[in-house]
């Protein structure tokens, strides 16, 4: 079998993906910290969630965002900054990211974000806990104002089996 990288390249990139990831979570949380108006503190976190603009991180050109670094970032960043309070603003990105969800493709991000971080708090894996069913709940309730089930029928048995899969492994259910 042809192997692109050995263990010891692989292990490379892969810290030099972490060390990029930490290096974004600690300008968020320092435009997060620096924003006085107190409806946009969540504006930082949610743009390093979506990977917006200079916010991306791809492990390789053209393999899309990688949340899940960023999400592991975030908890590292908090465990190396134990007085900073990331969770406030991390928190405030998801409830941002919900206020601004118009389509079903941002609600099954956000569910997917949320899902690894409700996987995080379940493995103990986390340096904080943030109130994960309120955002679960969220989701839900910009669905329905939104209508969005109306735009794109197959969401609700997305959303379904998205809470089979979060019942059934870590206990949540939106």
């Amino acid at each position: 079998m042809f192997n692109l990288f050995n263990k010891r390249e692989a292990n490379r990139i892969a810290d030099l993906l972490r060390q990029e990831a930490l290096d974004k979570v600690r300008v968020i949380q320092e435009k997060a910290e620096a924003e006085k108006e107190e409806e946009y503190i969540g504006v930082p976190y949610a743009t390093l969630l979506m990977g917006i603009g200079g916010c991306k991180l791809e492990g390789a050109p053209g393999s899309g965002h990688n949340y899940i670094a960023i999400i592991d970032a975030v908890h590292e960043y908090k465990k190396q900054n134990p007085n900073k309070n990331v969770e406030k603003y991390y928190y405030a990105g998801y409830m941002e990211l919900c206020k601004r969800a118009s389509t079903s493709t941002m609600i099954k991000h956000i569910y997917d974000y949320i899902s690894y971080e409700i996987k995080k708090e379940v493995g103990n894996t986390k340096a904080f806990t943030i109130d994960t069913r309120n955002v679960l709940q969220e989701i839900k309730s910009v669905v329905e104002k939104n209508q969005l089930q109306t735009a794109d029928p197959s969401l609700g048995s997305w959303m379904d089996e998205r809470d089979e899969f979060l019942e059934s492994n870590y206990g949540h259910r939106l």
